[in-house]
């Protein structure tokens, strides 16, 4: 792994938006407007027999400073990880000061930054991961979407700007994504969160889901499994159900994904775990737009305190050990 400092850099200097994500977008890819959410900042206590976690107080209305102290001596701002993020920007569970929606990090600042404890490295026996961490009531990208995200959004490599990806999955080339990551917590009622997307302007072209094995019990889930949801999600393919014994993941630990576009149209998924690959496909497409689309990865939370009576302060987490993205 490549060691890069990072730095804690105000909030107010590091919003820089690119465009997709913004009060105007029609697509689901926004987000309700966020500026006045009260968010908590939540601490990895364990949880309660009633599956609550301790949160402190909120600072302030407008939700905690993005260079608020980390809640654990091993999350630091410090040596990133096996992501370029070059190819990326960053969207955060926080509000920018100027227009009230989600806080948006690019190239050449992203590099260096660091939002804990939202967004941050954390030293591991391993190495470092990266952790990205996203509370049931933060802020969202327009009125268009119920949920918060602590998640990358492809971008053109940077040069001198940031540049948004658009790329076509019928172009005649391969288009590659490679994660190597882990689920470290679930919220307590709806136990649902998105792992890895394609996304056209407006729809989810692909999303993988993970849903805890205690969602809608009222206690937490331990182990998560994995859906690969195709054409804004009128397409589910269970990932690993029909295996012996169906996958199922426990929180902490890694496993890797591959989402493979043949350039014709087709997505191949791949999901490994446990010395086993689990494969699914799709390649008809009726809702989404094939011929524009980018990746994502990261924490696109699925669960809010309105819609699914989520406590306000509790959250979910996602880390990144390596991330690539190929166009060949």
């Amino acid at each position: 792994m490549s060691t890069r400092a990072r730095c804690v850099l105000p909030l107010a200097i590091a919003f820089i938006g690119c465009g997709d994500s913004n009060p105007s977008s029609s697509g689901k890819d926004g987000g309700d407007p966020g500026g006045d959410v009260a968010l908590d900042a939540a601490l990895d206590s364990p949880a309660g027999s009633d599956g609550s976690r301790d949160v402190e107080p909120a600072a302030s209305a407008d939700g905690p400073e993005a260079e608020a102290s980390s809640d654990s001596q091993s999350d630091v701002p410090v040596v990133a990880t096996g992501i370029d993020f070059r190819q990326w920007k960053l969207t955060l569970p926080v509000a920018d000061p100027a227009s009230g929606w989600a806080a948006e990090v690019t190239e050449p600042t992203l590099e260096h930054y660091s939002s804990p404890p939202w967004f941050l490295s954390r030293a591991e026996a391993g190495g470092t991961t990266t952790v990205f961490r996203c509370p049931v009531d933060g802020t969202k990208t327009s009125s268009s979407t119920k949920f918060a995200r602590t998640e990358l959004r492809e971008m053109n490599t940077f040069v001198s700007k940031p540049v948004a990806a658009d790329w076509s999955m019928k172009d005649g080339h391969q288009h590659r994504m490679k994660l190597l990551q882990g689920i470290t917590a679930l919220t307590l009622k709806h136990a649902h969160q998105a792992v890895g997307q394609i996304h056209d302007p407006n729809n989810d072209v692909f999303m993988l889901e993970a849903v805890g094995n205690n969602d809608g019990k009222g206690i937490r889930s331990d182990s998560f499994q994995l859906t690969a949801k195709f054409d804004d999600a009128t397409v589910k393919l269970p990932i690993g159900l029909t295996a012996s014994p169906p996958l199922s993941i426990p929180l902490g630990a890694r496993f890797s994904l591959e989402v493979l576009v043949d350039g014709a149209g087709k997505v191949t998924v791949t999901v490994g775990y446990g010395g086993r690959d689990y494969v699914v496909s799709n390649s008809t497409w009726k809702v989404a737009d094939p011929t524009h689309v980018y990746f994502k990865a990261g924490n696109y939370i699925q669960s809010n305190v309105v819609d699914y009576g989520e406590a306000p302060g509790d959250f979910s987490e996602v880390v990144i050990d390596s991330l690539t993205v190929t166009h060949s």
